[in-house]
């Protein structure tokens, strides 16, 4: 079973929009797929239409109230473990009860879960506790990256967070940094990806994930973009994204 976690410290990264479309792609490829939101926001649960009231989500999973299984939601082709804006105070009940270990505590709730091919993770746009879970529970990165001078500053704080991270004795790895939003239109989307590319080399995808209505679109139909336009740029984009992550294995 692999697990990813999808992380960037800013919103609008195309984090979640990532997490979801990857792992429609993995699921169209045959593989058994699971989403966990981890994001208070709960912009993962909200794209796909999961309903959350009166089930539990992802917090009750954290605090060891419930099985995994209990509050997973079976869609069509892909399960997931929802969020909703508790997960925040249970964030807040994790430090307090488990200062010394908190970030051990999804790989805690998870552990022993079979019966999936890939884990994909669906952090916060922060680099907090939360994260932190998503990234211990995984130990393998996947950073999407706006094709913007300034997403660039960004990326240096998330390759700060590794290093500590490994310095804490945590194994983790960079699967890769995906160019996101590309405007094939301007030059400065093709600067961005060629720093990128000389600068991490290997740690960046092959695949670029250009601009997209459908990409946009999808999310207000309760879908993925496979499932809502499947011959457009944004499912042909995932697909080869998927095609690279199978690759990495």
């Amino acid at each position: 079973m692999r697990k990813i976690t999808v992380i960037n410290q800013k919103g609008g990264t195309g984090k979640t929009t990532t997490a979801v479309n990857l792992g429609a792609a993995l699921s169209e490829l045959g593989r058994e797929v699971l989403l966990v939101d981890l994001d208070p926001q709960a912009g993962l649960t909200e794209s796909l239409g999961v309903e959350t009231a009166g089930r539990p989500t992802v917090s009750e999973v954290l605090m060891l109230e419930v099985e995994p299984r209990e509050a997973f939601h079976a869609l069509p082709h892909l399960t997931v473990l929802p969020s909703s804006p508790v997960l925040a105070e249970t964030e807040k009940r994790i430090l307090r009860d488990r200062p010394s270990d908190y970030p051990l505590a999804l790989k805690d709730a998870l552990a022993g879960m079979r019966g999936f091919d890939f884990v994909i993770v669906d952090c916060p746009p922060s680099l907090g506790a939360l994260s932190l879970m998503g990234m211990v529970y995984s130990g393998s990165l996947l950073i999407p990256l706006q094709t913007q001078y300034m997403a660039l500053n960004g990326l240096e704080k998330i390759l700060g967070m590794v290093k500590t991270i490994r310095e804490a004795g945590f194994p983790m790895e960079i699967l890769g940094i995906l160019p996101c939003m590309y405007d094939v239109r301007t030059s400065l989307s093709r600067q961005v990806e060629e720093h990128l590319r000389e600068t991490l080399r290997d740690k960046v995808f092959r695949t670029v994930i250009r601009q997209s209505i459908s990409l946009a679109e999808a999310p207000a139909r309760s879908k993925d973009v496979l499932s809502y336009q499947p011959g457009g740029r944004g499912a042909e984009d995932y697909r080869a994204l998927a095609q690279e992550v199978l690759g990495h294995g």
